[in-house]
């Protein structure tokens, strides 16, 4: 097959399948397969129409598309509590603890502070990313969109997404092991 042909064979695979590792999806998992491929085809339909682009995933299983959906919907819902949770808005579901024990008030006060100080310094970090790590990264972990779908987006293979926002990951490591420790000054008991 031409590379050519293969690339027309590829960009269509794309659009109709999204392929999933299951191991990586779901810790603990030991199954015979580990890809899984979301799609309206059947089994035997991918392998007729796509043989060469999945013979890399044999054996594999086959989702209807509402998994994906939910899928999608799981993982934005999951971003969109851990960004809370990193912008500082932590709801508490024990205000009347507090009312009655207000020294844990105090504590839940110092760790948001706290929490707070690692977010603003997270956000310095990734700020000082290039712009285009800067934006996969942000695509990835905040908005949870796929390593594929990033490189549908841009229009390049999905390896150039993951080889970025890895070095993306490891530029922040060192922007923050670079960058002064806080610490709170104990106060007088």
């Amino acid at each position: 097959m031409a590379k050519s042909q293969f690339d027309v064979l590829k960009e269509e695979f794309q659009n109709e399948c999204k392929v999933i590792n299951l191991k990586y999806e779901y810790e603990g998992y030991s199954g015979k397969a580990q890809w899984a491929i979301i799609s309206e085809l059947s089994e035997e339909e991918i392998l007729e129409k796509y043989k060469p682009i999945v013979q890399d995933y044999i054996p594999f299983l086959v989702l209807p598309p509402t998994y994906g959906e939910v899928r999608q919907q799981f993982r934005r819902n999951e971003n969109k509590h851990y960004m809370r949770m990193v912008r500082g808005h932590i709801y508490s579901l024990e205000e009347d603890l507090e009312e009655h024990h207000p020294e844990t008030a105090v504590e839940d006060c110092v760790a948001q502070i706290l929490a707070q100080e690692q977010s603003r310094e997270l956000w310095e970090a990734i700020k000082s990313l290039n712009e285009k790590q800067r934006k996969r990264l942000i695509a990835y972990y905040f908005e949870g969109k796929t390593y594929r779908e990033i490189a549908d987006e841009e229009g390049v293979d999905h390896k150039a997404i993951i080889r970025s926002v890895e070095i993306a990951l490891k530029n922040l490591r060192i922007f923050l092991e670079e960058s002064p420790q806080k610490t709170f000054p104990s106060g007088n008991k």
